[in-house]
């Protein structure tokens, strides 16, 4: 995606808000992003401030991936992530990176130097740290840009509560060791014994694997020993009422952009095309979004034509 056509670039030498709620500057927001001893970096054209760089390694994190400085597939997996996220092919590269040098030089946020997906260490930036966005937000908006079988959304919305408040019958999304993530029941709490050498008394086990067995307490790996859980979101899937008009169309000056608004969530198949024709979704204002030209106008006006049918 070149300067040009990128949805935030009209945006940040005035300060405006783009429609993604991510300030950017005309030129780029410039980062590196590397490891404290690898010669191998990450370069971002966008979205370089501090927030939106910590949302994108917590996501890795969550995901389950190995971190860069263990080898080069950790590399690989947060340009999947952050390439799935920009889109296009020209706001994200891989560079080589020097130690003891100023990687960060010329960046508008300098150099990130990280270790086990956490920001350890900074170069060539002496500015305020960007903190504009909510993490969680950001989190979300990360994964819905990911592959649909991928995303980890029902984590996301899942909330945080202290594993000592977990109560018999509770339903939490449990992150495996692969990265998936498993609904899952609270069965219980250990008895005062041990299971593979650790002592699991008073600790809350769940139902990840021998599901339905009956032996699920005598898997370790059913025992909850983080600080935290996620509650199971509540069903959301239900419909939103009926509008009047199923689909509305919306030209956004400010911006140079159109909108797109769904009475009610579009079917996989309109999902799928408008996000293969560059359509990004906004998750705060509930439209699908994308750069004003003849093009993407007329391919509005289809899609509202056939929705209305």
């Amino acid at each position: 995606m070149d300067e040009g056509t990128h949805p935030e670039a009209n945006a940040a030498t005035s300060g405006t808000e783009a429609q993604t709620g991510r300030k950017e500057k005309i030129m780029g927001n410039r980062a590196i992003i590397k490891t404290e001893t690898g010669h191998i970096g990450v370069y971002l054209h966008w979205n370089g401030g501090r927030d939106s760089v910590e949302a994108f390694l917590k996501y890795c994190d969550l995901r389950g991936f190995r971190s860069p400085e263990s080898d080069g597939y950790g590399w690989a997996r947060f340009a999947q992530v952050v390439g799935n996220f920009f889109g296009g092919g020209l706001s994200i590269g891989m560079v080589e990176v020097n130690h003891g040098g100023n990687d960060g030089e010329g960046c508008d946020n300098g150099a990130y130097i990280i270790k086990n997906w956490k920001i350890i260490g900074r170069e060539g930036f002496e500015g305020r740290e960007q903190s504009e966005y909510d993490l969680n937000e950001m989190l979300l908006s990360i994964d819905e840009a990911q592959p649909e079988k991928e995303r980890i959304g029902e984590y996301l919305r899942g909330r945080e509560i202290p594993t000592a408040e977990l109560k018999e019958g509770d339903e939490i999304i449990l992150p495996l060791w692969n990265g998936e993530m498993k609904r899952c029941k609270v069965l219980g709490f250990g008895s005062d014994r041990y299971v593979n050498g650790g002592k699991v008394d008073g600790v809350p086990f769940v139902d990840a694997y021998n599901r339905g067995t009956g032996d699920e307490a005598n898997n370790p790996n059913n025992y909850i020993r983080t600080e935290t859980v996620r509650l199971a979101p509540e069903d959301t899937t239900a419909e939103e009422p009926e509008k009047e008009n199923p689909v509305e169309i919306f030209v956004n000056d400010a911006l140079n952009g159109i909108e797109l608004k769904f009475s009610r969530k579009p079917d996989e198949q309109t999902r799928e095309a408008l996000k293969a024709s560059g359509w990004r979704w906004h998750r705060k204002r509930c439209v699908w979004y994308t750069k004003n030209n003849p093009g993407n106008m007329e391919m509005a006006k289809r899609i509202a034509a056939a929705v209305t049918k």
